[in-house]
């Protein structure tokens, strides 16, 4: 009997006389997690999770002297539910490189092994497959947050000329932490600063937190927060509200935005 240590730590019988697929398949699952069979395929449940929290299922037919692990294509499902799919296939094909592990036309990463292999290799594409996904939507999300950061530069530009707006400011807070906002507009009267906030945790409350901080200066500037749309930020708006005027930046009129920097 061997023993292998580690987060996919099992057990392997030498004699493999006799032995079936699905015998075979829960002995890896007994160190994983949970299997079933499904149209003569057998699915192993691993401890592992995309970012979504679904857990990472690997595949697992073949013979008793070899088998085929894949992850059935899930990854790339996952990458599609966050709208993430179009850079799925560059990070897929940089991640198999040199690890045996082939990734092909049909989005599926599939590895061959034999059975003292079997468990490392449903470790190894479990873990290609979700990293393949993580690394996807970040890429995917930092595009996104790009391209609200130019929205918002191009509308403030729009309505009062390159030369009013400040580009990437650095304000400190009352807390003298240094705080980085999109933009700042000089009006006549007051300063007006602006950041756009995107419907995840993370993002709302790293904005309450730094437009809560730079509230407390003693002389303060206004302080705007702009949206994609009301509706898709759910409660978030009363959050963000808190601390800064909320808009939705393509359904405020120009007149607005300029009495927002008067």
């Amino acid at each position: 009997m061997t023993e292998t240590n580690g987060p996919f730590a099992f057990r392997v019988h030498n004699s493999l006389h006799n032995r079936t697929l699905a015998a075979i398949a829960e002995e890896a699952a007994r160190s994983l997690a949970t299997s079933v069979e499904v149209s003569g395929g057998h699915f192993i449940r691993t401890p592992l999770a995309y970012p979504s929290g679904t857990s990472v299922v690997i595949r697992l037919d073949g013979t008793a002297n070899r088998f085929f692990v894949s992850d059935n294509g899930a990854g790339y499902d996952e990458a599609l539910m966050f709208n993430a799919a179009r850079g799925y296939a560059m990070v897929g094909k940089a991640l198999v490189e040199g690890t045996g592990i082939r990734f092909d036309s049909r989005r599926f990463f599939v590895a061959e092994a034999n059975h003292d292999e079997l468990v490392g290799v449903i470790g190894a594409v479990g873990n290609v497959s979700q990293r393949a996904v993580i690394e996807t939507v970040v890429v995917h999300e930092a595009r996104k947050l790009d391209a609200e950061r130019t929205l918002l530069l191009e509308r403030l530009e729009g309505v009062f000329g390159r030369p009013r707006v400040e580009k990437d400011v650095t304000i400190q807070g009352a807390s003298t932490v240094d705080w980085e906002v999109t933009a700042r507009v000089a009006g006549e009267n007051v300063v007006s600063i602006f950041d756009y906030a995107r419907p995840h945790k993370n993002s709302v409350s790293s904005t309450v937190a730094k437009f809560h901080d730079i509230a407390r200066l003693s002389v303060p500037p206004r302080r705007i927060v702009t949206v994609r749309d009301y509706a898709g930020m759910g409660n978030f708006v009363g959050l963000l509200s808190q601390a800064a005027d909320v808009i939705e930046l393509e359904k405020t009129s120009d007149e607005v935005l300029r009495r927002l920097a008067a």
